[in-house]
């Protein structure tokens, strides 16, 4: 059996199909994105692939007429030997370094519940809803989405516009035919042919896009780069009602991330109700009780209590008081 070839690590300053290799964006198992200097000074982003033998060559190099705002693009392809080279319109980074850091010795993982990084944060998923239905409409799946896949610039308004590059997964779908659209590979081929079954539908594969952006947010939210259970236990924390996920989130995001993480394929939300509900999130999670809150917390359970029994019914009282918190009527 042939030995894979090594992917080359590129040192700032080398000088590569024609551009200077800077600073490393991204590094992956199988790729590397460095942002890259042209002559004139023009910037790029430069991924270098490592080929993989066990793939068909050139099935498709490139995204069959699809353009759209969110969708970076192939300015010049190199390859040698092992390599590919693709030169990319320039990114600033990926909602992974922009979003998410590793907590310093001896801190837990800290969540993002700044109301202003919450509403970057969906700004930027809203993009990536848009950009994936315009992709399944063309009958495109991407099938790799994760926050180091999710890269950004940064408008004149200082706000991120979301960049889809990693297509190596994805999967174009017409009537009777299903194909990879990759010639780049990552995973084992068994894998692959694993995502891509010709016996999927084409429901099912666009509500493994929904779930892998419902994974993603998660992860961005709750800065969680690693995922030690696996995506399920990501399905199962979402899922119980007990969980510190649970007990932190609003009810709208509640119920939107049990929509598109459901383990039932065909309870799943679809791509269209996704987005939709989305829109009307106002805010991720519960605001933070403080320590001055805690006896006005009291006074408001004590008050429901008293309400409900005038009533004759039972309610949550949690519920009941931390509506009161964010200024709803409890009743």
């Amino acid at each position: 059996m042939a030995r894979q070839a090594r992917l080359p690590q590129l040192n700032s300053g080398t000088l590569v199909v024609g551009v200077v290799v800077g600073e490393l964006i991204r590094k992956g198992r199988n790729s590397t994105t460095y942002k890259a200097k042209a002559s004139n000074g023009t910037v790029f982003s430069l991924k270098v692939v490592q080929r993989d033998g066990c793939v068909a060559d050139n099935q498709c190099d490139n995204l069959p007429s699809i353009q759209h705002l969110n969708i970076g693009r192939v300015i010049r392809r190199h390859e040698d030997k092992n390599t590919i080279y693709l030169l990319m319109e320039p990114v600033n980074g990926s909602l992974y370094s922009r979003f998410m850091s590793a907590p310093k010795e001896g801190e837990s993982q800290a969540v993002v519940d700044d109301i202003d990084t919450q509403m970057n944060i969906k700004a930027a998923f809203s993009q990536v809803f848009d950009v994936l239905s315009y992709l399944h409409g063309r009958g495109i799946y991407h099938h790799n989405l994760k926050p180091q896949n999710i890269f950004y610039t940064i408008r004149p308004d200082n706000t991120l516009q979301v960049k889809l590059f990693d297509f190596d997964f994805a999967v174009a779908v017409c009537p009777g035919y299903l194909a990879p659209l990759a010639t780049l590979q990552i995973r084992a081929r068994e894998e692959l042919e694993a995502c891509v079954s010709y016996r999927q539908q084409r429901s099912d594969m666009e509500k493994a896009d929904v779930w892998s952006l419902g994974i993603s947010l998660y992860q961005v939210l709750m800065n969680q780069a690693r995922l030690p259970g696996g995506e399920q236990a990501i399905a199962d924390e979402v899922f119980n009602d007990g969980s510190a996920f649970q007990q932190n989130c609003t009810p709208d995001f509640s119920e939107f991330m049990r929509g598109i993480l459901h383990p039932k394929v065909e309870q799943r939300w679809s791509l269209a109700k996704a987005r939709a509900a989305f829109t009307h999130i106002q805010a991720f999670w519960l605001p933070r009780v403080t320590e001055d809150e805690v006896e006005m917390e009291t006074e408001w359970e004590s008050e429901c209590e008293s309400e409900w029994e005038e009533l004759g019914a039972r309610v949550d009282l949690s519920m009941c008081y931390r509506a009161r918190h964010i200024g709803v009527d409890c009743q």
